[in-house]
């Protein structure tokens, strides 16, 4: 089962999604009710979906979800956002107490300049940046829960990692191995040399992108739009809030491990 089933519009594949999107530079409006309640229905039937595809999957004798609270293997990767949803984690950000938020909006210049430093364009290679394991600034280090989980944005609630089969091989070269998840799910050093990214197992590896073209569909949109959450999220931030970088930059947060330590 695909998202395409449940939608009754005519779906692009994902190769034409992925050529579509544009990304935003352009800081996003404050979204209205409409738009909010929107970004949430999408929000909700795609983590629908997903539960549906892993009942699917059981019931025929495959693997449930390898997805577990407290994994953050995930959280290491860019993840793009639509600009209604870096809108509203914004707001989010700026909900939270001072000194959370202080600690958030630090980690996130220090993230921005590390991702200019390394001149992460729109269209770059992300692969090298997921094998440093750099948290996402919205990650509670502590507990490894995200501290913005109710607004996540759709990349987030639609990646998922399932175990591969027992006679699984690497898509992509001869001598890289498989890794169950969640340390699989790290893209590594050695799989960088061999110019390729860690295979990760999933149920519809394009879940995400078909529920952001549903979503610019319902919102009347004539482009599917989208931009690197922390770049995007910030430029709101400062010019909604007037959110300023900390006159001393902080080290970038690394995930030695996948688990919070006990």
């Amino acid at each position: 089962m695909t998202l395409r089933r449940s939608l009754p519009i005519q779906m692009p594949s994902s190769d034409v999604i992925g050529e579509m999107i544009q990304f935003r530079k352009k800081i996003p409006a404050k979204v209205d009710r409409r738009t909010h309640d929107t970004v949430r229905i999408v929000h909700q039937t795609t983590v629908d979906a997903l539960l549906f595809m892993e009942r699917q999957a059981v019931v025929a004798g495959g693997n449930p979800m390898a997805c577990r609270r407290g994994c953050a293997a995930c959280c290491t990767y860019p993840a793009q956002v639509a600009p209604e949803e870096a809108s509203i984690l914004a707001d989010a950000v700026q909900a939270m107490p001072r000194a959370q938020r202080e600690s958030v909006i630090a980690r996130m210049a220090a993230w921005e300049r590390a991702w200019a430093a390394n001149k992460m364009g729109d269209l770059a290679d992300v692969g090298p940046w997921q094998a440093r394991r750099i948290a996402c600034p919205l990650l509670d280090l502590k507990t490894h829960d995200c501290m913005v989980y109710e607004d996540r944005p759709l990349a987030c609630r639609a990646h998922h990692a399932v175990t591969p089969p027992p006679d699984a091989k690497h898509p992509s070269c001869d001598t890289c191995s498989i890794a169950m998840p969640p340390d699989g799910c790290f893209t590594t050093d050695e799989e960088i040399s061999h110019n390729h990214r860690t295979p990760v197992w999933q149920y519809d590896p394009n879940l995400g992108n078909r529920s952001l073209y549903s979503l610019s569909l319902l919102l009347n949109k004539q482009t599917v739009e989208a931009g690197f959450l922390v770049p995007l999220t910030l430029g709101v931030g400062r010019a909604r809030y007037g959110w300023q970088n900390p006159k001393k930059m902080i080290k970038l947060d690394v995930l030695n491990s996948t688990f919070p330590s006990p």
